[in-house]
C-alpha cells in the first residue's frame, strides 16, 4: 500500500532525504518485479503536471512532466488510464498506464505513472503490415489478371465452325 499523501509532500530538495530515498528504492523495486521500465508518481496543480517521486531518481522533485493534464485527468478524477498509443522515443518505444493514488481523504491525491517497454508490440505490428501489404499487392495483382483474361476473351472474334457457314 502506498501512502499517497505522503508522495504529495515531498518537496523540491527532498531528493536527497532518507524517507525520499526508501520510497523511490519501493517503488523501483515494485517497477522491476512487475516488468515494467519507469515508474514514476505524478501530482497535478491547476494544469500543469509534475513530478512527485521518480523510481530512477533522475527527474527532481516538481519538474514538469511531458504530458499534458488533460490527458491525464481522467486518473486524477479516478479512473485508470492504459494510453494504447505507441511512443518512439529516446529511452526506447514505450505504452503507459496511470492509477490514481487515494489519499487517507479517499480523494485521488497523485497518479502512479508505468512506462512499460513495447519494442515486441511495435515489432509486431511492422510484421502485420507488411504482411497486409503483401496480401494487398498479391490480390490487386490477381484481380489485374483476371480482368486481362476476360477482357481478351470478351474482345476475341468469335470462330465459326465451318459446317455452320456451309448451310
Amino acid at each position: 500500500s502506498v501512502d499517497a499523501d505522503m508522495l504529495v509532500n515531498f518537496k523540491p530538495g527532498d531528493e536527497s532525504s532518507n524517507t525520499y530515498i526508501h520510497a523511490a528504492e519501493l517503488l523501483n523495486e515494485a517497477r522491476a518485479g512487475a516488468g515494467v521500465r519507469f515508474a514514476y508518481v505524478l501530482t497535478a496543480v491547476g494544469q500543469n503536471v509534475y513530478y512527485a517521486l521518480d523510481a530512477s531518481q533522475e527527474e527532481a522533485i516538481g519538474s514538469l512532466f511531458e504530458e499534458s493534464y488533460e490527458n491525464l485527468a481522467d486518473a486524477f478524477s479516478g479512473r485508470e488510464i492504459l494510453d494504447t498509443t505507441i511512443y518512439y522515443t529516446e529511452d526506447g518505444t514505450l505504452i503507459s498506464c496511470y492509477v490514481p493514488l487515494k489519499g487517507n481523504d479517499g480523494k485521488v491525491s497523485a497518479i502512479l505513472g508505468c512506462d512499460y517497454d513495447a519494442e515486441e508490440i511495435a515489432k509486431m505490428m511492422r510484421i502485420n503490415i507488411i504482411f497486409v501489404v503483401i496480401l494487398t499487392a498479391v490480390g490487386i495483382l490477381l484481380l489485374g489478371v483476371v480482368t486481362i483474361v476476360i477482357i481478351s476473351r470478351s474482345l476475341r472474334p468469335k470462330r465459326f465452325d465451318r459446317l455452320t457457314l456451309q448451310k
